[in-house]
C-alpha cells in the first residue's frame, strides 16, 4: 500500500495517479488526510503568547535552580556549610566575562533541556499543557518526537531573529503557523474545548498580565504623592 503525498488518500501499488487530487506523488507511510485536517482546531497566536509566556516563568524559576546548584556543588566539594555568604564568595570569585558566560549557558542549557524533554515526552511544555494546547506532527496528526522537538527548538530562534516575524505571521495564517512551525512541520491545536480555554487564558492574563501592570501604576502614582514638596 501507498499514500498520496498531497492528499494522504490509500492506494495500491499499481496506482500511478491519485484520483481524487491528481498528484503524481506517493510515500510509504501514512500521512494525514485533507478531511482529518480540517477536523483540527488550531491554537491561534493570543493562547500560545500566553502559554509561552507562562513557560518563561518557570523556566526562569528552573534557570535560576540551575543557576544556584553550581556553588552549591562547589560548597559541598570543598567540604564548607552551604550558606549564603559562601555563595556569595563562590560566585564574586568569576571575573565578569565569566559570570556572562556562565550566565548565557545555563540560560541556554536550561531552555532547551525544559523544551525539548516535554515536548519530546507529552507534546506539549507545563505552559501549553495549562493552556490547552499541543504540538504535533502534521503529516500523520500525531505527538511529537525528541528529535522533531530538538529541531523545533533551534528554529524558533529563527522566528525571533527579526522583531519576532516569525511569530507574529501565526496571526494571519489559516493554520496558526509560525516560521519555526513551517521548518519543522508542525502545528499547535487546541485539545480542550474553547470554553474552558477561553476562562484559563482570561484568569492568567489577568493575574500575570493585567495585575502587575495595575500595581505597577498604583505604585507609581504612590510615589509621586509621596515625593516631598519644596
Amino acid at each position: 500500500m501507498k499514500y498520496c503525498s498531497n492528499c494522504g488518500k490509500e492506494f495500491d501499488d499499481s496506482i500511478q495517479m491519485c484520483d481524487k487530487c491528481e498528484s503524481l506523488s506517493f510515500q510509504n507511510k501514512k500521512i494525514a488526510t485533507i478531511e482529518e485536517k480540517q477536523g483540527l482546531r488550531f491554537a491561534g497566536f493570543w493562547i500560545r503568547f500566553m502559554a509561552s509566556y507562562i513557560d518563561n516563568i518557570i523556566c526562569l524559576i528552573w534557570c535560576t535552580l540551575l543557576f544556584f546548584s553550581v556553588p552549591v556543588l562547589f560548597c559541598l566539594g570543598k567540604g564548607q556549610t552551604i550558606t549564603i555568604s559562601n555563595i556569595n564568595w563562590i560566585l564574586n570569585d568569576f571575573d565578569i566575562n565569566m559570570m556572562n558566560i556562565f550566565i548565557f549557558s545555563v540560560l541556554i542549557i536550561g531552555s532547551l533541556v525544559y523544551s525539548v524533554l516535554f515536548n519530546g515526552k507529552i507534546s506539549a511544555t507545563p505552559g501549553k499543557k495549562i493552556m490547552g494546547l499541543k504540538i504535533i506532527n502534521i503529516n500523520n496528526l500525531q505527538k511529537i518526537t525528541y528529535s522533531i522537538a530538538l529541531g523545533r527548538y533551534f528554529a524558533s530562534f529563527l522566528s525571533g531573529l527579526i522583531l519576532y516575524i516569525g511569530y507574529i505571521m501565526a496571526a494571519f495564517d489559516n493554520e496558526k503557523t509560525t516560521l519555526h512551525d513551517s521548518i519543522c512541520k508542525t502545528r499547535v491545536i487546541l485539545v480542550r474545548e474553547d470554553r474552558k480555554a477561553k476562562l484559563v487564558f482570561s484568569i492568567i492574563f489577568l493575574v500575570l498580565v493585567i495585575l502587575p501592570i495595575i500595581l505597577f501604576i498604583v505604585g507609581i502614582i504612590i510615589s509621586a504623592y509621596n515625593i516631598p514638596r519644596y
